[in-house]
């Protein structure tokens, strides 16, 4: 989207994992914090060395972060290792938030008065950026305490739920997922998004937003290869709205021109018939339960999601820069260099105070969940670190 040293990543395994169940680090646990710190600075455990290429800085900057040594943070982020790491770039944007906030604070309210209201910054967070850290944290005491190294005394999460796999599955389910895997691999949107239900939902998307998002991100890839193996259904189907259901577990190896993943993944698959094609009502991680459907049929009507969820005439912005000068301004506005069809960068001239500001906007977006999305991609592309989100009229 954005022709600028463009930094993107897989929002939609940022978007589950943010929802997954994170053990915390507690107060505590200062001590054992600073000998994991003092491990991966240190860099010649055997477990440091074979983390992969920028994983070690990762860690590092959000051991920092969470000690509030955000200078600390950026200088571990900012390494050539962790150079071409989205999730580095993230943690990045969230250390200059807060040492913007931090100056802005020690400034004043009337210094900062450009930027509009300080509480903006301070409520800005990168969370999503921040708990996929924290998890990769906890995975990587995990592997310290397997090799029997002196235990570290991070709490464990809580023991998962035991569920019944069943290894047989219908042929048309293996095919109809095989064909939503080329389809993928394929770059035609359209066939791709065919295998999704209209009553698609995740805790961040509808089949509306997620379309758009798929159509945005794919769009910009050269190529995308993604392999499946040890596919396995789960549990027993069950009735719904919409057909019969169905969950299947996998895993997925994902590379593209611009970003690689591993994962254990979740589908809830629906079907209309016994000869109908399963479409995906819900994908995710294996570690999160699939989005219930619809009780009643009365719900499953046209656009039954987007239904549970009214709009109102209110849509979101996400606020890039402020400037004195409309001049400034524009000039800013006309160096986003934005495909046709994308949403476009605009001027809003605001009232703080005597003093009008005028705020370069990118949006506006019909829902939260897809500015949020484009909001975490494209603000670090641009190298900007106070991005906030509001809403407008």
């Amino acid at each position: 989207m954005f022709k600028i040293n463009h930094i993107t990543c897989s929002l939609l395994l940022f978007a589950s994992l943010l929802l997954a169940s994170v053990q915390s680090f507690s107060a505590s646990d200062t001590a054992d914090r600073e000998q994991l710190y003092q491990m991966l600075k240190d860099g010649r455990h055997e477990a440091v060395r074979a983390l992969d290429k920028g994983e070690r800085e990762v860690l590092l900057g959000k051991l920092a972060l969470d000690a509030g040594n955000n200078e600390e943070a950026i200088s571990f982020l900012n390494a050539p290792a962790a150079e071409k790491n989205p999730l580095a770039a993230l943690i990045r944007a969230e250390a200059y938030r807060r040492q913007s906030v931090e100056a802005a604070v020690r400034a004043g309210r009337y210094a900062h008065a450009v930027d509009g209201d300080i509480s903006k910054l301070k409520h800005a967070r990168l969370s999503f950026a921040l708990k996929r850290a924290d998890q990769r944290l906890l995975a990587f005491t995990e592997s310290l305490n397997n090799q029997k190294q002196p235990a570290l005394a991070i709490a464990a999460p809580a023991p998962e739920k035991v569920v019944k796999t069943v290894a047989a599955y219908p042929d048309d389910m293996n095919a109809d997922i095989e064909q939503w895997r080329k389809d993928w691999q394929s770059l035609n949107a359209d066939a791709y998004l065919s295998h999704y239900h209209a009553a698609f939902k995740t805790p961040e998307y509808d089949y509306t937003s997620w379309s758009t998002y798929k159509r945005r991100v794919n769009g910009r890839k050269t190529f995308i290869q993604v392999a499946i193996s040890n596919l396995k259904v789960i549990g027993t189907a069950k009735q719904t709205p919409y057909g019969k259901a169905t969950v299947v577990e996998f895993d997925q190896v994902y590379k593209s021109s611009n970003y690689a993943a591993s994962n254990r993944k979740r589908l809830e698959l629906v079907r209309n018939s016994d000869n109908g094609k399963w479409q995906i009502l819900f994908e995710g991680d294996s570690n999160l339960p699939a989005t219930s459907v619809a009780d009643t049929p009365a719900q499953a009507k046209a656009e039954p999601v987007r239904a549970a969820t009214a709009k109102t005439a209110a849509k979101w912005a996400i606020n890039i820069a402020s400037f004195d000068s409309m001049a400034n301004a524009a000039a800013m506005t006309s160096e986003i260099n934005v495909p046709p069809g994308e949403k476009q960068p605009f001027i809003s001239t605001v009232a703080v105070g005597d003093k009008l500001i005028h705020r370069v906007r990118i949006g506006p977006y019909d829902t939260h969940a897809e500015a949020v999305s484009t909001m975490l991609e494209a603000c670090p592309a641009l190298g900007l670190t106070d991005c906030w989100l509001e809403q407008i009229k």
